[in-house]
């Protein structure tokens, strides 16, 4: 069996249904206990409702607090609206000022470890321009040196 819709009990209740349909409505709802029971409810929340005071509201008052209210929120929504525009535009920043951190702290800490290398005396091929014949005899060194520890390991 088919229940009838709150929409069709409802309109039942406020008479807004044709004869035909009150009528119908009203023959389901004495067959059927489950809106028999849901057309009760309605009835007595319908009760409930006419029976609480009356309440008479200042319409000019009503107005102008329903108009804050709408002002309010539209400045809620514009404040977000900004945040959320200035999180797209910092998210990307913040990460190119972390690279940018990264990359100076890279560049910083190499810089420094050169120069703790020259103070100490010890220099590399790539601390700068040399003569060409230095950096061939700093080379024929180091392969004398390596040729001198073969022979010492292995012989």
């Amino acid at each position: 069996m088919k229940h009838i819709s709150d929409r069709q009990l409802s309109a039942c209740i406020d008479n807004d249904l044709t004869e035909a349909e009150q009528q119908f409505v009203r023959a389901h709802a004495a067959e059927c206990a489950v809106c028999k029971s849901r057309l009760d409810a309605y009835l007595a929340a319908q009760t409930m409702l006419r029976r609480l005071p009356q309440v008479k509201v200042d319409e000019e008052f009503a107005l102008t607090r329903i108009r804050a209210r709408i002002a309010s929120e539209e400045r809620i929504e514009e404040q977000e609206g900004i945040f959320h525009a200035w999180r797209r535009f910092m998210y990307p920043l913040a990460g190119v000022a972390t690279t940018a951190a990264v990359t100076l702290a890279l560049f910083f800490s190499l810089s420094y470890s050169g120069e703790q290398a020259l103070l100490s005396g010890k220099t590399t091929l790539a601390q700068g321009p040399m003569d060409s014949c230095v950096a061939e005899q700093e080379t024929d060194e180091i392969i004398r040196g390596y040729q001198d520890m073969q022979q010492l390991y292995y012989y």
